[in-house]
């Protein structure tokens, strides 16, 4: 049986309200689910991961018909999110939001996990990754696997590494096991894997869209392992980590103060505060 520990003195299964006490969730069915970010008892981007879950949800079952209508399922999602907020005294952390495709209106669970922001240090110096061997068999799917979420925690935990970069069998890169990951050539362009490789992060989608109103140009192009000493610096972006710069892969060294990529860290610290949503 998967297990995940959990936060918080309550959490809500199937519209009702539960007593965290002796509670671990159950993920063997490997549900579908969204991580969301809360800030000062506020949502980030909580209609951008609510439609990923429902995109989620039509994808894994593209020839089935619901018998609730995408509207009515997302507002009983955002009304599980609410009553679970208004039930615990947390002001900040990270919540997943679960549903199984079979039965997605009456199988909704929703709690707050434990979480691992970086740290001020980080920010300033970047962090370390390493390759890890893996690719999502359906990465426009978010849907949770237990084994490889072990087996990734228990890499990046024996390595002491921030985050492990996920490679195929041909050496290319796609994506972090929890964020996206972009590279900074010599012309200030950013590259990143193309979008249908990879798990489209929220946080990437609203990079890409931060790049195009600032006029930086980006290409969404394969990038193999050996390629990557070519360029100047590299970051990852996700849920947790925000956009965080990137000090190691490996063997090979980044800029974690390359102008460009703190410029993005500014542009996009902003952006956050303007897409926080309460109830």
């Amino acid at each position: 049986m998967t297990t995940t520990q959990i936060r918080g003195s309550f959490y809500i299964s199937k519209g009702k309200v539960m007593d965290t006490a002796g509670f671990l969730p159950d993920l063997s069915a490997r549900p579908l689910y969204e991580v969301i970010r809360v800030i000062d008892r506020r949502f980030l981007f909580l209609q951008e991961h609510l439609d990923r879950l429902l995109h989620s949800l039509s994808a894994t079952r593209p020839h089935s018909s619901t018998p609730i209508q995408p509207d009515d399922l997302a507002k009983i999602l955002r009304e599980s999110l609410c009553k679970l907020l208004s039930h615990n005294d947390l002001e900040s952390g990270n919540i997943r939001l679960c549903m199984q495709a079979e039965d997605p209106s009456h199988s909704i669970s929703a709690y707050f996990i434990p979480h691992r922001y970086p740290t001020a240090e980080m920010y300033r110096h970047g962090v370390k990754l390493k390759c890890f061997s893996y690719r999502r068999p359906q990465p426009g799917i978010k849907k949770w696997d237990g084994d490889f979420r072990a087996r990734v925690d228990r890499f990046i935990r024996e390595k002491e590494i921030y985050e492990a970069l996920l490679l195929d069998k041909d050496e290319q890169i796609s994506e972090g096991s929890r964020s996206n990951i972009f590279f900074i050539d010599a012309d200030d362009c950013l590259h990143t894997p193309p979008t249908a490789q990879v798990l489209p992060g929220i946080t990437r989608m609203h990079l890409l869209a931060l790049c195009r109103v600032h006029g930086i140009e980006v290409k969404e192009t394969d990038i193999a392992r050996p390629e990557i000493g070519g360029f100047r610096a590299a970051f990852i972006c996700g849920t947790s980590p925000k956009v965080l710069p990137i000090r190691r892969i490996d063997q090979q060294a980044f800029d974690p103060k390359h102008p460009l990529l703190l410029q993005l860290i500014d542009y996009f610290n902003t952006l956050i505060h303007q897409n926080l949503s309460s109830c």
